[in-house]
């Protein structure tokens, strides 16, 4: 069972995404809502929410969150910027790249801003690296550091990660299926060098990356919101999903997490299982 706090929280972002208004809690604090808000990244949702509710914005709560959602949006607005001279720069310099994560979730929000990008996702060939670093420095951007699986580059306006796989090769179970990433890639219709997931690959792609988060990093609020506003945009093939999520021994969790989801915004039935969810991902925000 959600907690009154929980219930609240869960309430404004589907109000955010929806646009609805809806009946909340009425033993809850503001400025608690906005403290594990602001702990989950999901600020922005949580203030639209808090509108659309009803919640007066003159409160001083809400103008201190009005002043933060100011400031994500500004840092969204450059996020976006900064992606589109990549890619563009890309483009026009025959470098092949498929973009990831946030910056393909942004697209889905009502908002950009409501979904935060503490990065910027993009696959590479690494074959090609050596004629993406001088793109990159004429973009004004420095090289960072390298890991196991991208390449770390900063501006002023954004960090981005070029990766040069989809999965770290150390998680061996995950590697094996998804390898490099590039036999998931399909080029995008009208463009010679930007490649994308379908739309199933991808959410595969997410779902992963959202266990290897619940598995090994922590997990937080707005990595469920994303499994369920992508669910909201796509009409997905279910069979498809089942047979590839069992070959990465995921099927049996994913089961579980569409629960806690249905629970959480579609008036589902909560049980043990969608409960230890729900608190785990409350308890353990990253």
């Amino acid at each position: 069972m959600t907690s009154a706090l929980q219930q609240t929280i869960i309430t404004l972002v589907k109000s955010a995404i929806t646009g609805e208004r809806y009946d909340l809690p009425n033993d809850y604090s503001l400025s608690e809502v906005f403290s594990v808000a602001k702990r989950h990244q999901i600020m922005s949702l949580v203030y639209h929410g808090a509108l659309n509710c009803g919640i007066e914005g003159n409160s001083e709560e809400m103008q201190q969150s009005f002043m933060t959602v100011c400031s994500i949006v500004s840092r969204s607005e450059n996020q976006l910027y900064e992606i589109s001279r990549i890619m563009s720069a890309f483009e026009e310099n025959d470098i092949d790249f498929m973009p990831l994560k946030g910056i393909l979730l942004k697209k889905l929000y009502p908002n950009a801003d409501m979904r935060i990008m503490g990065d910027a996702d993009v696959l590479i060939k690494t074959e090609q690296y050596d004629k993406i670093k001088p793109i990159m420095l004429q973009l004004g951007f420095s090289e960072k550091v390298e890991s196991d699986h991208e390449l770390v580059w900063r501006n002023k306006g954004l960090m981005i990660e070029l990766h040069k796989r989809l999965i770290p090769s150390y998680n061996k179970d995950y590697y094996e299926y998804f390898g490099d990433g590039w036999r998931l890639a399909r080029l995008k219709e009208n463009s010679a060098h930007l490649f994308e997931m379908s739309k199933e690959d991808n959410y595969i792609y997410l779902f992963t990356h959202f266990s290897k988060h619940y598995r090994d990093a922590g997990i937080g609020v707005r990595h469920l919101v994303d499994l369920w506003v992508y669910r909201r945009a796509y009409d997905l093939d279910e069979s498809y999903l089942k047979e590839e999520l069992t070959k990465l021994s995921l099927y049996e969790f994913y089961v579980n997490i569409i629960k806690t989801i249905s629970v959480w915004f579609e008036n589902g039935t909560h049980d043990e299982t969608t409960d230890f969810i729900t608190e785990f991902i409350f308890t353990s925000a990253a």
